[in-house]
């Protein structure tokens, strides 16, 4: 179990356990676009929402049918939050259209940086650059400077189209790096992988120049990741080539704004897109990707990334998933802050002959030697008609909290406890409440804070012809358990109500804060109950409320010897024996005794002769057919 030192240890020295967790979402969602001349169209344009590392703050962007993006920013408290109003952050001119966006913020939530194809449409020629633009943070809301290039040359080798941007930014809104894929040449029979990386300073960002990381001919490729170090410094990429469905990656050294790319790594190969993870000094990576190079295999599976300069060198894969599990495509990863762990999360079916989906996940801890990981953890189950999608898992900065998302046939999330132990003891599944006007939910978007008790979530909800962007957030409850110890002097047992206690010499179990334990205890024989110590006095009945841990101790005394002389008679036609008492009544001895102490339960048991049986007993404590139960120095014996 994990000692969660900097959020639940007491001055007294008592460690919380966590027991289980539950999200409170609010209870109905914001909509960002009421007027519906600011909907987004949902089949190109997935919403993008940030928040910052307290999960205090937010901001989104989509684009709008006026062809602009759009940003509103909210300021959250527990499961409440407050939007501002729509900004346009971009205004394309006659014949240009706006689109992909992709949106960063620093740790802090004070600046944020939007970047975004815009596509020019002269006749029947198109061209595209990017564009991009900063907001500061003022006030409950963010001020977004003018539209900027993204850099002189953003047009370069770009002349067809750009089909997706990812941009992130360091913790402290000093560096960004972007990397965008497109077709280099008109008609699309090639298509190219770029990226930039700039210094933010002075309400500008200053790009430097553009690097190209893989080409294909013919076929397309898909930007897959990016994740950049803390300081900025280091930037790992992923995109996958259509071209023998393989998944690659670039690493670079990032010296201000001037990027040192490596040749691109294989991944993997015949399989689906990898999610990729990067601890966060950039000395080590992992990814995660289903495989389906052999009819019905799709099995999970996962390799390490070893870094050394601006190289990757990813190390062998390894199967992932249970034996007889099969995977849907999607799965995630996710990494903390710190720590070096992971969370991987993924949709099976087929496990076992079950005609359900089982939403699961496995922990790890991740070194730059290598990693270990805890054993996969069903967080819940749902029908085969009922197809998941759009998964997504996070973590909290120190490893310790998690949250899963997935869509359908609404949006659900489950928060997640991180064990020491590499276990995964999985929160209360919650919907999040929708409104009524929609039938189905599009391109969720989730955030988690830094502390694991605050997440957001961004979404574009359809009644099948109009589009909105959708918005709720979520305070995440850890309840806590404690530890009651219970230690026995001398001789007896003691159970709990509820359940948990019930043990001789000494035990242990862990009940959720502010629980009322009852403890009773009962003495073995030969011994007496003479009273409690520690958390509990007296001899009356024992009751502790776990605020903390807690430790009792029964005390039992050993009773003085005292025997008893046990006389038998028997019939003439049976003999009886007894290996306590050494009774052996039978041939002429109608009469047997024996000494026997006090508290003894012993057993009598009769032989009768053939023809004969076992009509009736006297003075058993308890009796049933040849057997007779006495216990020694009951009054009715």
């Amino acid at each position: 179990m994990r000692t969660f030192v900097a959020l639940l240890l007491s001055a007294s020295g008592n460690v919380a356990w966590p027991s289980t967790a539950t999200a409170t979402w609010s209870t109905t969602p914001y909509d960002l676009t009421p007027d519906q001349g600011d909907y987004t169209y949902y089949d190109t344009q997935k919403p993008q929402m940030a928040a910052s590392v307290d999960g205090s703050k937010a901001i989104a962007v989509w684009v709008a049918p006026t062809n602009k993006i759009i940003s509103r920013s909210a300021v959250i408290s527990g499961s409440t939050s407050v939007w501002s109003d729509q900004v346009s952050i971009s205004s394309p001119g006659y014949g240009e259209r706006d689109d992909n966006p992709s949106l960063a913020i620093s740790s802090d939530g004070t600046i944020a940086i939007a970047a975004w194809a815009r596509t020019s449409t002269s006749g029947s020629s198109y061209s595209s650059g990017l564009k991009y633009s900063l907001g500061i943070k003022k006030g409950d809301s963010f001020t977004w400077m003018a539209t900027s290039d993204v850099a002189s040359d953003s047009m370069k080798d770009m002349s067809k189209s750009i089909s997706n941007t990812l941009i992130s930014i360091s913790r402290d809104g000093s560096k960004a790096t972007l990397i965008w894929s497109g077709c280099s040449a008109s008609p699309c029979n090639s298509y190219i992988v770029q990226s930039a990386s700039a210094i933010i300073g002075g309400g500008v960002a200053s790009w430097g120049s553009i690097k190209t990381l893989f080409t294909s001919p013919t076929y397309s490729v898909e930007i897959t990741g990016l994740n950049i170090s803390d300081a900025g410094d280091k930037a790992l990429a992923s995109f996958y080539s259509y071209k023998d469905r393989v998944n690659l990656s670039s690493f670079s050294i990032i010296n201000g704004n001037s990027a040192d790319w490596g040749n691109p790594a294989q991944i993997s190969t015949i399989s689906y897109t990898a999610n990729i993870a990067l601890l966060n000094n950039g000395s080590a990576a992992s990814a995660i990707w289903v495989d389906d190079s052999s009819p019905g295999s799709n099995y999970l599976y996962l390799s390490m990334g070893s870094i050394s300069g601006n190289s990757i060198i990813w190390g062998n894969p390894s199967k992932f998933s249970d034996g007889d599990e099969l995977v849907n495509p999607g799965a995630q990863i996710a990494s903390s802050r710190s720590g070096g762990r992971a969370l991987v999360s993924w949709l099976s079916y087929g496990k076992s002959g079950a005609p359900e989906y089982s939403l699961r996940a496995r922990l790890g801890s991740i070194t730059d030697k290598g990693s270990q990981w805890g054993d996969s953890v069903e967080i819940g189950r749902l029908p085969m008609g009922q197809s998941p999608t759009d998964l997504q898992a996070r973590m909290s900065d120190d490893g310790a909290k998690g949250v899963v998302l997935w869509n359908r046939p609404n949006i659900k999330a489950s928060p997640l406890l991180l064990e020491d132990n590499l276990s995964i003891t999985p929160g209360v599944v919650s919907d999040i409440p929708g409104p009524t006007q929609g039938v189905a939910f599009l391109h969720p978007h989730l955030t988690l804070s830094a502390d694991g008790t605050r997440s957001a979530a961004l979404w574009v909800l359809t009644n099948g012809n109009v589009f909105w962007v959708n918005s709720s957030t979520s305070s995440i409850k850890y309840i806590n358990s404690f530890q009651l110890t219970i230690t026995s002097n001398g001789s007896g047992l003691v159970s709990s109500d509820p359940a948990g206690i019930n043990c001789g010499v000494i035990c242990k179990a862990s009940f959720n804060e502010n629980t009322t334990v009852n403890l009773a205890a009962i003495a073995t024989p030969g011994y007496k109950f003479t009273g409690w110590s520690g958390a509990c006095s007296g001899v009356a009945a024992c009751s502790v409320t776990m605020t903390s841990n807690q430790g009792v101790t029964a005390n039992f005394e050993k009773l003085p010897e005292v025997f008893w002389t046990l006389k038998v008679t028997r019939s003439p036609n049976a003999v009886i024996t007894s290996e306590v008492a050494k009774i052996n009544c039978g041939g002429k001895v109608r009469q047997c005794s024996g000494s026997v102490q006090q508290g003894t339960v012993l057993t009598l048991t009769a032989a009768p002769k053939v023809g004969y049986f076992t009509k009736i007993w006297k003075g058993c404590t308890s009796a049933s057919g040849n057997s007779c139960n006495v216990l020694v120095g009951n009054s009715n014996m």
